[in-house]
Formats: structure tokens, C-alpha cells, sequence
């Protein structure tokens, strides 16, 4: 999730504790806990991601899929 969200133009603030705060130079901010160790993102975390991705107008020039 974190190289889906740097490619679309979001930077990851994280301190160290259990989320990752994601900011976008629109000043759209996203709070996402982090995953299981397992690495398997639950359904809503995807949704979310692909919704702030999608406010952000980057689905839009294609920077994600590169």
C-alpha cells in the first residue's frame, strides 16, 4: 500500500506507531492502520486508498499503474 500511495502522489508521515498517515500536496490526508504481519490488506483499508487516490485526480494520469 505504501508504493501505491507514494506513486500516486501521497507522502507517508509514520512514527513509529500503528498507522501510516499518508498526505497528498492537495492536503488530502488519509489514516491507515497498519497491516497484520501477514501483509494482507482487509477490504475497507483498499477502498479507502482507492477513493483518496481517486480525489486526488492521479487514477486519472495513469501515475499508479507505472
Amino acid at each position: 500500500m505504501v508504493t501505491v500511495m507514494t506513486r500516486a502522489g501521497f507522502s507517508n508521515h509514520c512514527d513509529g506507531g500503528s498507522h501510516y498517515i499518508f498526505e497528498h500536496a492537495t492536503g488530502l490526508r488519509l489514516s491507515m492502520s497498519k497491516t497484520h504481519p501477514s501483509g494482507l490488506l482487509k477490504p475497507y483499508q483498499v477502498k479507502s486508498a482507492k477513493d483518496a487516490i481517486e480525489r486526488t485526480g492521479a487514477m486519472e494520469m495513469n501515475d499508479v499503474s507505472q
